[in-house]
């Protein structure tokens, strides 16, 4: 079976949310990413349709994520997309596009950021 990998930009819809289990941390984000589309007859630029992706992010990048971002915050994303089919409540079928996240970083076309490393554990003691 082959990777799909992707990269995607797009705008956090709420913050990020933690979520723990047995032997491993993820941080699960939700991107909207807003196709643009050029008007034949006028040649300007306007807004497509939006398409949302669940992102996973585990352990280390998970905990970075969420000490790094919030709601509305632009976003470039990597990894490799999964797609699940479900059946929704009213029987219907249906469709979920999640990201399996290998990166995650601030979109620095629309800004700027800082960026610090996170002390390693025999740092943090001394």
């Amino acid at each position: 079976m082959s990777n799909t990998l992707v990269t995607i930009t797009g705008n956090l819809t709420g913050d990020p949310e933690l979520r723990e289990y047995d032997n491993a941390r993820k941080t699960v984000i939700r991107v909207a990413s807003t196709a643009s589309v050029r008007d034949r007859t006028t040649g300007d630029f306007r807004n497509g349709s939006t398409s949302f992706y669940n992102v996973s992010c585990w352990n280390a990048l998970g905990e970075n994520v969420l000490k790094s971002m919030q709601k509305g915050d632009p976003v470039v994303v990597t990894g490799r997309l999964e797609i699940s089919a479900y059946q929704a409540q009213d029987g219907s079928p249906r469709q979920s596009a999640e990201i399996n996240a290998s990166n995650v970083g601030h979109d620095l076309k629309f800004g700027t950021t800082s960026f610090e490393r996170p002390a390693r554990p025999e740092q943090a003691a001394a």
